[in-house]
């Protein structure tokens, strides 16, 4: 724009013209391997994790793909049978009527995430599912990250490993988005369920089929069976995302 103002003589140079241009840098998320993740999430969650409620928000972000707003905006009225309904968040102590990119999405959950969910929409109702006070309002992101931290901490990964993989509640949407394109589900469906726009949605529907989704919750039983590890290592997947920095 500043150029064209130059080449119409309504300035005479452009101001930005010497400003170094901005440069990608890489930076590298080592997300959990799945006998990591069995040994987060075990059977008995008390041996993990201090508070069952943060063990519980974790595990559905990690089948879901929630980011941390979208988790602790979501309703009782929102969770339905075979799916939930992301629609807000709550952010800086405020319920907002809408999620990151505008959109709301429906996410299929498995019958065993439905159980899981039970006793809080039982004490919480219609208020906000995860909650300490009976729904009037969510716990907070530092209840869910000291929570995270502590707990891979038990496992083994110290806080400065934590930092160095970039394993923060966030990072749960890069699990969800890895293992569910390794399992060979397709693209469009994952972006479905993560609400990543890395590609235009060219369809827009509002009754959703959850049949239609079976491979996503394939996927979440099998993260959801807490079966002991196996002893074969696989490798830790490796997510690059890209920032601009000022070189």
């Amino acid at each position: 724009m500043l150029g064209e103002a130059v080449r119409l003589k309504i300035i005479e140079k452009n101001p930005c013209a010497e400003v170094k241009d901005l440069k990608e840098e890489e930076t590298v998320r080592v997300i959990l391997t799945p006998e990591e993740f069995k040994i987060l999430f075990p059977n008995d969650w008390s041996s993990i994790w201090e508070k069952e409620i943060v063990y519980k928000a974790n595990l559905l972000a990690a089948c879901a793909g929630l980011r941390i707003g979208e988790l602790r905006g979501l309703r009782g009225d929102d969770v339905f049978d075979t799916y939930i309904h992301v629609h807000a968040q709550y952010l800086k102590n405020k319920y907002v009527e809408h999620t990151k990119t505008k959109d709301d999405r429906c996410i299929p959950i498995s019958a065993a995430m439905r159980k899981m969910l039970d006793d809080l929409l039982a004490k919480n109702e219609n208020g906000y599912v995860f909650s300490d006070d009976c729904g009037k309002t969510p716990i907070t992101n530092d209840w869910l990250n000291k929570g995270l931290n502590k707990a891979l901490d038990k496992i083994g990964i110290s806080y400065q490993e934590k930092l160095k993989r970039n394993l923060s509640f966030h990072a749960w949407r890069h699990f969800l988005n890895t293992v569910l394109l390794t399992s060979n589900i397709g693209l469009s469906k994952v972006q479905k369920v993560t609400g990543h726009k890395t590609l235009k949605m060219t369809e827009h529907y509002t009754h959703f089929d959850t049949t239609q989704f079976s491979e996503v919750v394939a996927v979440q039983d099998n993260l959801l069976s807490f079966n002991a590890p196996e002893t074969k290592i696989i490798k830790a997947k490796v997510i690059k995302t890209k920032k601009k920095t000022s070189a």
